[in-house]
Parts: structure tokens; sequence; C-alpha cells
């Protein structure tokens, strides 16, 4: 389930660059305020895979800024704009609809770090449809789609899209999800993404964008993660795809990263 949300704002605020882990954090308690027992499922959590994995399963976008209507001045983002939009998407019951977007309908919105703080509302709430129409479609990231391994020394390499290995560690990501779904919902996996054997990714366009993104950012714990913004055809069973359009595809969702959308050709 997907929706779009538009955000009013004053013109002349200033925005931090990173602002995707206070943007999660407002996710939660808006979540939260709404569903306590579901909010601290997903933080707390979240759908196991094993006794070792578990996934948050929900993304969200970068913020959509009108052309011509912003500049970035070092780690900062002045807005000259009175609307911004990002979305955001669950991996729920369609019957949840309704629920999710009362929630957010009307939510005020103070979000930035230590130094700058830009205030908004939600203006407005849409739903955005998913739609895959084949197994092969073309997608492009809305957030940075992070892949990552661990090396032997224990530290983390983040992978770029053009790496040898990347599309084995993007499906195995992706199935790892899907299958943790499955088995919350008490659902047998299907035989036909077991079986399927035409997994692809293949990069289209420009060449990868690589795309740093501080967590926590002016605080002990800021961390950097590394994502990439491309656009992309894939390959794999449709309810697969239509799985990683709501959950988001990659590592992160939860913290803004792997936010696709189908782009037609």
């Amino acid at each position: 389930m997907r929706f779009q949300l538009v955000f009013e704002l004053e013109k002349g605020q200033v925005l931090p660059i990173n602002y995707q882990y206070e943007l999660s954090s407002w996710i939660y308690r808006v979540l939260h305020q709404g569903d306590e027992s579901f909010a601290d499922f997903l933080h707390s959590q979240g759908y196991k895979l094993g006794e070792n994995k578990s996934f948050r399963l929900f993304t969200f976008s970068n913020f959509h800024f009108p052309k011509n209507h912003w500049k970035r001045i070092g780690d900062r983002i002045k807005l000259y704009c009175r609307e911004i939009s990002c979305t955001i998407s669950f991996f729920v019951d369609e019957g949840a609809e309704k629920f999710i977007m009362g929630l957010f309908k009307d939510q005020y919105l103070s979000l930035g770090d230590q130094l700058n703080q830009a205030k908004m509302s939600v203006k407005r709430i849409e739903v955005q449809p998913i739609i895959v129409p084949s197994n092969t479609v073309q997608l492009t990231t809305k957030s940075p789609l992070v892949i990552s391994k661990k090396r032997v020394d224990g530290s983390t390499e983040y992978l770029s899209p053009d790496a040898s290995d990347y599309q084995a560690y993007f499906f195995s990501n992706l199935t790892e999800k899907y299958s943790a779904a499955m088995l919350s919902q008490e659902k047998e996996l299907a035989p036909e993404i077991i079986q399927y054997q035409d997994y692809a990714i293949r990069i289209t366009g420009r060449p990868p964008r690589k795309k740093g993104v501080t967590i926590k950012a002016h605080t002990k714990a800021q961390n950097k993660v590394i994502g990439y913004l491309f656009d992309f055809e894939l390959t794999a069973p449709i309810e697969l795809i239509e799985f990683g359009l709501q959950a988001g595809f990659g590592k992160g969702n939860s913290q803004g990263f792997g936010c696709c959308e189908v782009v037609e050709r």
C-alpha cells in the first residue's frame, strides 16, 4: 500500500540534507498514536526470519522539491517553496488503507537536527496504486538503494549496482523479506516464486549515482550509509515485484532506503 504525502510549509525554511532518520522517527510516532501495538511491533521486533534476521516492511522516498525552488548550501537545503512531497509505502492489508490515511491526515511535523528545524503540516494524502504489468518492469529509485555485505573483518562493504555479486545479494535480501512476510501471515511460499529461474536486474539509462546518507547526524551514534540512485530493469515474479514496491528493495527500508517506482517505457 503506497501513499503520497504532500506537506505545506512557509517559504525560506532550512532542512538538513540528512533528514531520513528524523523522518523515519516521525512515521513511527504517527503509527504509534493510531496503533501502539503495531508501531511497537515494527520498531522493536519486525518480521522475523529465523533467530537472527528481522525486517521492518515499510519504506519512504526522498522529499520531492519543486524544480528551481530549493538550493543546497553545504549540508543544508534552503526551501523556496510552499509544498514538498514524499512517497510512503507499507506492506499491510488493503483494508488498512483508510486507517493509515486517517493517521497521517493533518499531522504536524518539525523536522531537522540541533541546527535547523523545518516546520510543516500534511496538506493532503493520496493513494498511489501499485501496478506491475508483467514480470519484467522498468524501475527507478526514489531513495538510495542499499545492498551490502560483511567483510572478513566484520566491517560493512556497500556494493555498487555494477558489482559482480550485486544481483545475488539483491535477490537474497528480497526473497528473505518476502519469506518473513509470508511466515508472519502463516502463508506458504508460492512455488512459482521458490522455483523461479529467471531473476535478473539490469542497469538502464545513466550510470548509478552514489549517495551517502548520515544517520543520526551530529550525535555520537552517527553512521554513514551508502546507496545508489539509478534506473533498472527487474525480472522476477509479479507478486515479488509488488512486494518490493510495498516494502522496499535492499536494506534499511524503514530508514528511507530502497523506495522505487515503476516507470513506463
